[in-house]
């Protein structure tokens, strides 16, 4: 690890990616050294070290010197799926005059980390743009070193009149309470940069882990796909600090920076040239000619012997190098091939040697395309290089990819070149295949996420013109009917079939990406709304046209789709939600159509409610912010035991929300199962130590009782709480039950041959035919609030209520009568024979322990109703 920090605070941070690498490569044992960059020249030069993570342009640096070869890039925390890239920002106290730009900070006092500290060199490549000398531009830079809290607080205390740390340091030491959120301002750059942090100068890529030459490719491959499969919520990730890594970045945007600074390979050379040296040194040098022609003279048959043997031993190591090396002389011949250049060029030196490197070497620009054998032959000329790609292709009976390294042979240009090409087509290979699967959907070929928001970002940030985008969702409708009649495989294959029908549709320009499960997402550049919506409307009946053959039978399915008008000031997320919202109302009208979102749609209005619900009902889910409440149900007979109904309510800020408020959301939503659960398993840990007290009356939706798991679930919480299941008395609804009647039955039958009891809710508001009662053996029928409440001044509602009060009678099922709101309601149901009421005419809704203890105290509907 190139490291600027202690020791310790570099063990500590990256010894979990370390021991992460241990663990998930197999036959690799990685280790933490932190290293200064010479420590870590000295390193490869011995062949001590096999991975390093370094910033960028010490990784620049290391590639041209070294061979160091960039295999992934960090990805910081916070980042999601953005492009992992910074910058540097310059900054100057809030209370100061503001200075209008870097051309501002001629002159000034500025601190910064170091000299050769990345932001640095960023700021002074931005400076040299703007046509200065940076080495000459401020007036004095103090070097505080590390830690970058050391420039804030210079410029804080007015040391320094601005400083220079890299992007996002600023707004992490606000978060942090470090220092105030208003004290600093940021000085701007020559050119807007649309990130995600303030800064100053052009983006660079993150820090890259970069192999050294001669690691295998197979050790390579092996720790890429176990980096990549890092989480950002995986302990390695929060013990580093880091939201995981990327397929390697593209850096020559800073081997771009240390060409324009002259650093590194791109240095000129300090040596004096002949001319300066003679005129500084002719009065010694004339005194000693003399006497060095004289050993010369001597030694000059030995010395050619000696230089012989010193080129015939080069040559030998040149031979022996695993790069091709190729010399050319100041006409562009080749002069030199070691063997793996021969193999490499398909023909040996004595066939090469003399010939134009036009007919040698077939070197091409991989970005363009152009043949390259020109342009060398004219840097063998002038000794000019900098233009030459880094990275380049020979294309003979297969195709290379090799990093090119140049060197003039002499120092004043003019004198030829030695070529060094190294192999790299296996990691570029690798790298094309690792940016393949990070841009695409693995089962069905499709875009992927990341590569929609992307294309997403490109289509806003075009000059809008007479047509627009469009952004829709897609969800195939009975997708899970095949699931369940067919298998997941029969799932998969679906999902690959259907990629294939949306790729044989899209329109030109177009994006379709998958999501997750079965849902797509199209993106339609440069359309009008009618013409988008016509091209869906084409989708819609091509995919109602296909039919998936597996396994001997036919599967059809549909599609709903929901399309919004792409607002170049909104998000992605924004536009996700508002498809989202289209597409359910699609569904909601019987699928196989287009839904186009219109602002104001009063579905779309319910949609939305619905979600802010759901993440609310969710957040209380997790930290228990829901309530408990428990209204009595009271018998009309001294006989009769109490019971006692679990209600639920929601905190919301001071006030509980009542379950009308946000149930039917969470029906829509289908939460209900995981509310149900939530309910069951608390309301039977306050009820244990009370069950005698009452039965506990507890509502079950539609959706649980269809859930096939329920039944286990339930008897492993009275297990759990000691809860005798005689004690407890479930209440499905007519809709529960009507929604799958068989489902229902089973359900209560295995828990009735446990002792528990059950009853059916708001009986006489549905369909439910009195036949079906002989289906469902319930314990109690629950009459519908609505029938009692009416029943004294409508007749049908009288009809009614006598009707099921027999209806009981017959079927031996015991009758509960919701909703008395008052005296003579009460006592003329009692009169009919009723035999349990409930209502604020006998017992307001309490906390459930209160609720419980009042039960206790033996109430009984002869008493008054309780304040």
């Amino acid at each position: 690890m190139l490291a600027y920090q202690l020791p310790e605070e570099v063990h500590a941070r990256w010894q979990p990616l370390a021991d992460y690498l241990s663990e998930h490569v197999p036959g690799v044992r990685v280790s933490v050294r932190p290293l200064m960059r010479h420590e870590a020249e000295s390193g490869l030069e011995r062949g001590e070290l096999h991975l390093l993570l370094i910033n960028p342009y010490d990784y620049a640096w290391l590639e041209t010197s070294h061979g160091v070869t960039r295999i992934a890039t960090l990805r910081p925390r916070g980042y999601g799926d953005l492009q992992p890239l910074f910058g540097a920002v310059v900054f100057q106290r809030a209370d100061a005059p503001a200075l209008q730009g870097l051309a501002a900070l001629r002159g000034k006092r500025i601190a910064a980390v170091a000299p050769d500290a990345f932001p640095m060199l960023m700021v002074q490549r931005e400076i040299l743009a703007l046509g200065h000398d940076p080495l000459d531009f401020f007036g004095s830079v103090d070097y505080t070193g590390l830690p970058h809290l050391n420039v804030v607080q210079q410029v804080l205390d007015g040391t320094a009149e601005a400083g220079i740390v890299r992007t996002g340091l600023l707004e992490e030491l606000v978060a942090k309470g470090r220092i105030p959120a208003h004290a600093l301002r940021i000085v701007p750059g020559p050119r807007p940069v649309a990130f995600r942090h303030a800064s100053s100068t052009r983006l660079y890529p993150e820090w890259p882990l970069a192999i050294a030459p001669g690691l295998e490719p197979s050790v390579t491959h092996r720790i890429l796909h176990a980096l990549l499969e890092i989480e950002p919520e995986s302990p390695v990730a929060i013990a580093s600090g880091i939201e995981g890594w990327a397929p390697p970045l593209e850096y020559s945007e800073v081997t771009a920076l240390m060409r324009d600074l002259q650093l590194g390979s791109f240095a000129p050379s300090s040596t004096p040239s002949l001319g300066d040296f003679l005129r500084a040194h002719w009065p010694v040098l004339g005194l000693s000619l003399a006497g060095v022609l004289l050993v010369m003279l001597l030694f000059s048959a030995r010395s050619n012997r000696r230089l012989l043997h010193l080129a015939e031993r080069l040559d030998t190591t040149l031979d022996g190098l695993g790069d091709a090396v190729v010399r050319l002389d100041a006409q562009g011949r080749v002069d030199y091939m070691n063997p793996v250049a021969e193999a490499l060029c398909l023909q040996g030196l004595a066939q090469a040697r003399g010939c134009s490197a036009n007919s040698v070497l077939f070197l091409v620009d991989p970005d363009s395309g152009a043949p390259l054998g020109s342009a060398l032959v004219e840097a063998a000329r002038t000794g000019e290089v900098e233009d030459l790609p880094r990275r380049v292709e020979i294309r003979n009976h297969i195709r290379h990819v090799l990093s090119l390294g140049v060197r003039p042979l002499s120092r004043e240009g003019g004198g030829g070149l030695v070529l060094a090409l190294h192999d790299i087509t296996a990691i570029t290979s690798l790298n094309d295949e690792l940016r393949w699967q990070a841009n695409h959907d693995p089962m069905t070929g499709l875009s992927n996420q990341r590569a929609l928001e992307r294309a997403f970002l490109e289509a806003v940030g075009r000059p809008a013109g007479d047509a627009g985008d469009m952004l829709a969702l897609l969800d195939l409708d009975d997708f899970k009917a095949v699931n369940d009649q067919a298998g997941h495989a029969a799932g998969d294959a679906l999902l690959r079939q259907m990629a294939d029908v949306l790729r044989a549709w899209s329109p030109e320009g177009s994006l379709v990406a998958r999501m997750a499960g079965d849902e797509f997402i199209v993106l339609l550049r440069q359309t009008t709304v009618e013409q988008g919506m016509g091209e869906l409307q084409g989708l819609v009946e091509r995919i109602s046209d296909f039919r998936l053959h597996y396994d001997g039978r036919d599967f059809q399915v549909g599609a709903s789709i929901g399309a919004v008008v792409i607002d170049r000031q909104a998000s992605l997320e924004y536009h996700l939600i508002e498809a989202d919202a289209a597409c359910m109302q699609a569904k909601d009208q019987g699928g196989d159509r287009v839904q186009l979102h219109l602002p104001g749609d009063a579905a779309i209005l319910r949609h939305h409610a619905d979600l802010a619900w759901v993440t609310r009902l969710r957040d209380a889910l997790n930290t228990d912010a829901f309530g408990l409440y428990g209204q009595l149900i009271l018998p009309t007979h001294p006989s009769g035991e109490p019971h006692c109904e679990v209600l639920l309510r929601l905190q919301d800020g001071d006030t509980l929300a009542a379950p009308d408020s946000f149930i039917p959301a969470a029906e829509r939503q289908r939460m209900m199962p995981r509310l149900d659960r939530w309910v069951v398993r608390q309301a039977l840990a306050l009820f244990a130590p009370l069950q005698d007290a009452a039965v506990l009356a507890v509502n079950l939706s539609a959706q649980s009782v269809q859930d096939p798991r329920l039944g286990d679930d339930l008897l492993r919480w009275f297990e759990a709480t000691g809860v005798r299941p005689d004690r407890v008395c479930f209440e499905i609804t007519e809709t529960a039950a009507l929604d799958n009647l068989e489902q229902a039955a089973s359900l209560v039958r295995r828990l009735q041959e446990l002792g528990c009891r059950f009853a059916l809710d708001d009986f006489g508001s549905g369909l439910f035919s009195f036949g079906m009662l002989r289906s469902l053996p319930v314990d109690y029928l629950k009459i519908d609030g609505k029938l009692v409440r009416d029943f004294m001044d409508d007749a049908v509602a009288e009809v009614m209520l006598t009707t099921i009060l027999e209806l009981g009678q017959l079927l031996d099922m015991r009758t509960i009568a919701e909703w008395v709101e008052g005296d003579e309601s009460r006592e003329v149901l009692t009169q009919l024979d009723v035999d349990y009421l409930q209502g604020y005419a006998l017992h307001r809704p309490a906390p459930l322990l209160e609720a419980l203890a009042h039960a206790a105290q033996g109430t009984r509907t002869g008493q008054p109703a309780p304040a």
